[in-house]
């Protein structure tokens, strides 16, 4: 009869050896034995240690049965399969250079080969850039002075090599085309099949589904295989073309370095090309990345299941442009109906590069062009540039000298290391808030001797004004903007602060700030004394929605590397939406310590 007190469940080899001893003992022919001193000892830890092994075995057998629970890629890689799921492979990092090519007159084209290579150093490492497809140069300028032709031309290399894979069809189903490098950048794959001993070559053209095919359709499909590898399918006659028995297939792909090469600024031409070569960098390499990790897997298959290939939510937005483009930092999606003024019929889609602080025209027609067969007819998407809105933190932190040998300056510098740990932890992306509280206290969390602080914070916008020309300038704090003082007249104490506030600038030859005055109007002040003296209205403010319009300003110069407007919010938590990032910069950090004695 079996045991109920045996533990069916357990991983530990001492309590499945206890479990047998036990059970034993219940038995009265066994019960006296001396379990650690007999045979019987050897033959019950043989017995334990089997028993062990099949435990083991059988969970991770049924942890790698299911997704959520799978710790092997390959396992992870095969139940995204089902899902119709295609890991991300390596991506190459690419960088966008004027090419200038000067040549003895007569020539009327220049072209330069697919694979033409480029080289490129980061620190001690040497890197591969290559064109991905041939390019003809047509733009060119000749002197018939000096006899010679001047072609220039702008385009992007990618980082990376060539390879080629070469298999010849076989009779039969079972054969698989697994590509061999499994740094591939899956998005250079060309597929060449050729039959009839040259007679006839074709190349075949990636498809994910199985609309609009037929017995014909020249196409192939990838999927992922083991081992980090990547596989090629064909049709199976009915849907898609087989190849016919003995023909050669082709498979081309760049092989990428993930991302090492992001950053690469200086490029040398190594191929062999005509005349006297210039070139300059136009955009620095971004976007390498290596191949999806497990973690990703497991959370894009499923959703890239739930969408089916469409882009119908603002989250389906967000998440295909991240599997597709691993140089995007951060990413988020609004309706037309959220922007101001409201646009129907449009998705926003805000990006943050990761290594770039604008968005190439080139990319943002990338983006648009992936999103267009994804999404509904009537919905046009536009990307857009992040605005920023930052945040100035002053705090005045009290620490007990009694408690530690530290300096003044040691604690402000554990505050300002605090302070900036906050700031890439919940701030630096879209749709990010600032609460106070949280701030307050990891301020006084810096340190153990840190006994109080007293901290504050206001928004404030960085303008590049146009120097010399009366110029319009409009945007938005994004939160509601303190309204409950008494307006200020003509002539008021300079301390007297509402809700607006600039930094200082020379306004026809006066040195002034912007401010407002309590009833909606922005003037220009300056200061006389210890009183502010109106020059003249300058623009409005919207307390209830933080909008801040500013007409006709001319500033001569200003003080600091940027003019910043800063704005009191009705709360210190302070959030944002839409296509604005909130973020802390170091330079506007102020931290005055006190030593007490408690």
């Amino acid at each position: 009869m079996a045991n109920s007190s045996v533990n069916l469940l357990s991983l530990d080899f001492a309590e499945i050896k206890q479990d047998f001893v036990t059970f034993l003992r219940s038995k009265d022919g066994f019960k006296d034995y001396d379990y650690e001193g007999s045979n019987m000892n050897m033959l019950i830890e043989l017995l334990s240690y089997n028993t062990y092994k099949n435990n083991f075995y059988t969970n991770m057998v049924g942890s790698e049965m299911f997704l959520d629970s799978a710790q092997l890629k390959d396992s992870v890689v095969s139940h995204s399969k089902i899902l119709n799921y295609i890991p991300r492979s390596f991506k190459s990092a690419y960088a966008n250079i004027n090419f200038v090519a000067t040549v003895p007159i007569g020539l009327t084209q220049y072209v330069l080969p697919k694979g033409t290579n480029f080289s490129s150093r980061i620190a001690a490492n040497s890197f591969v850039f290559s064109t991905d497809e041939t390019i003809v140069i047509n733009e060119y300028t000749s002197n018939t002075t000096s006899n010679i032709s001047t072609f220039t031309g702008n385009f992007y290399i990618y980082e990376g090599g060539y390879l080629t894979d070469t298999f010849i069809k076989q009779s039969g189903t079972g054969q698989r085309f697994i590509l061999s490098n499994f740094r591939i950048d899956t998005s250079s794959i060309t597929v060449s099949v050729i039959e009839d001993g040259g007679a006839y070559v074709a190349p075949y053209f990636p498809k994910d589904t199985l609309f609009d095919l037929n017995a014909t359709s020249e196409v192939y499909f990838l999927q992922a295989a083991e081992n980090n590898q990547y596989e090629i399918l064909f049709g199976d006659g009915v849907v898609g073309k087989i190849p016919k028995d003995g023909a050669t297939i082709v498979v081309e792909y760049r092989v990428s370095s993930g991302e090492l090469p992001n950053g690469a600024s200086k490029f040398t031409v190594m191929s062999s090309l005509t005349g006297n070569i210039a070139i300059t960098t136009l955009s620095n390499a971004i976007g390498g990345a290596v191949s999806e990790s497990i973690s990703s897997i497991k959370y894009n298959a499923p959703r890239h299941f739930q969408r089916q290939e469409r882009v119908i939510t603002t989250n389906d937005y967000e998440n295909v442009l991240i599997q597709e483009f691993p140089e995007i930092g951060a990413i988020t999606a609004f309706g037309g109906e959220d922007a101001i003024p409201p646009q129907y019929g449009k998705v926003f889609v805000a990006i943050k590069l990761k290594d770039s602080i604008y968005i190439p025209e080139s990319r943002k027609l990338a983006y648009t062009q992936y999103l267009m067969d994804k999404s509904p007819l009537t919905i046009e998407a536009v990307i857009v540039e992040p605005k920023n809105l930052y945040i100035e933190v002053q705090t005045i932190v009290n620490y007990n000298v009694n408690v530690t040998l530290l300096s003044i300056q040691d604690i402000k510098s554990l505050v300002l290391d605090k302070i900036q740990t906050f700031n890439t932890k919940y701030l630096e992306n879209f749709k990010s808030e600032l609460k106070f509280s949280k701030l307050v206290s990891d301020i006084d969390g810096s340190h153990e001797s840190i006994v109080s602080n007293i901290t504050t914070v206001r928004a404030f916008k960085k303008i590049a004004p146009v120097i010399g020309i009366a110029t319009n300038y409009s945007f938005s704090f994004e939160q509601p903007l303190v309204n409950d003082k008494s307006p200020v007249t003509k002539v008021h104490e300079s301390k007297y602060t509402l809700a607006v506030k600039s930094s200082q600038f020379t306004y026809k030859g006066s040195e002034c700030v912007l401010e407002d005055d309590g009833s909606g109007n922005l003037n220009i002040v300056t200061q006389v004394g210890d009183k502010y003296v109106l020059i003249t209205k300058t623009g409005t403010v919207n307390y209830d929605t933080g909008d801040v319009a500013i007409n006709n300003l001319e500033i001569s110069k200003f003080v600091g590397d940027t003019f910043n407007v800063y704005g009191y919010t009705r709360t210190t938590n302070i959030k944002t939406k839409t296509n604005v990032i909130l973020s802390i910069p170091t330079d506007s950090i102020g931290i005055t310590v006190n030593a007490v004695r408690e």
